[in-house]
């Protein structure tokens, strides 16, 4: 079950990570919404990402993508290019809300956090002695 979800995750991260933004924004406007998914996603992937390999527990970001997308609705869009700006934004919220609820319903297990290594036995260096 887990390795399923896990996989499904990958893809899903995969998925997301190909469908690009234009190289240009069209505004201002959407280059600041833009800016904003940047710290979100980055939050969400890190955690699935810690998440997935037991370093972490699930944390929910929905609230935040919410607030984004009411604003990306509320946002105007009349050229094209804005027009195609609004969709690639809504697109990748929608996929990050997808992956937050993928998560959601996994269960991995926290690991035991590794000891440092050489923690235990210091290191002495070898001095050669001379004779």
């Amino acid at each position: 079950m887990s390795s399923d979800v896990r996989n499904q995750l990958y893809i899903s991260l995969r998925a997301y990570h190909e469908s690009l933004f234009s190289p240009k924004p069209s505004n201002a406007q959407f280059d600041q919404l833009r800016k904003d998914l940047e710290l979100i996603q980055d939050q969400i992937i890190n955690m699935i990402l810690s998440f997935v390999n037991g370093k972490a527990v699930f944390l929910d970001n929905s609230p935040d993508l919410d607030t984004l997308q009411a604003r990306v609705k509320a946002s105007p869009a009349q050229s094209e290019p804005e027009k195609k700006d609004k969709e690639m934004l809504t697109s990748k919220i929608g996929l990050l809300m997808d992956m937050l609820a993928l998560a959601s319903k996994a269960t991995f297990k926290l690991r035991k956090p590794r000891a440092p290594r050489g923690a235990a036995v210091p290191h002495v260096p070898h001095v050669p002695q001379r004779g």
